[in-house]
């Protein structure tokens, strides 16, 4: 599950930057700043203000985008050594919950 900032810890992390974004530097309004991990929640980063940077819009979703990939394949190999799978599911095939018949009709199993 993951682990949100206290509003403590948003607070002190606002302050802590004096009000700007911590990569641009751009002045945020107190309710416009974005809250990010620096370690991912998933990796095991805590809800510490040492782990929280405060941002803008325009660069929490930076580095949100360009993190992404990285994440998606830590969480897949996480799956993968724990046994969870999806298990597939063709239109059609035997583990779907439509059936087609001959003339071509789908209906539900």
């Amino acid at each position: 599950m993951r682990a949100e900032f206290s509003k403590s810890v948003r607070r002190d992390a606002f302050l802590r930057a004096n009000g700007d974004c911590e990569l641009c530097g751009i002045k945020l309004r107190v309710f416009e700043g974005e809250y990010h991990h620096k370690i991912e929640a998933f990796l095991g980063g805590e809800a510490t203000l040492e782990n929280c940077l405060c941002l803008c819009k325009k660069c929490h979703d930076a580095i949100t985008k360009a993190r992404h990939p990285a994440i998606d394949k830590t969480r897949r190999l996480a799956d993968k050594a724990r046994g969870i799978r999806k298990k597939p599911t063709m239109p059609g095939s035997r583990s779907s919950k439509y059936k087609r018949l001959m003339n071509g009709e789908t209906v539900l199993r």
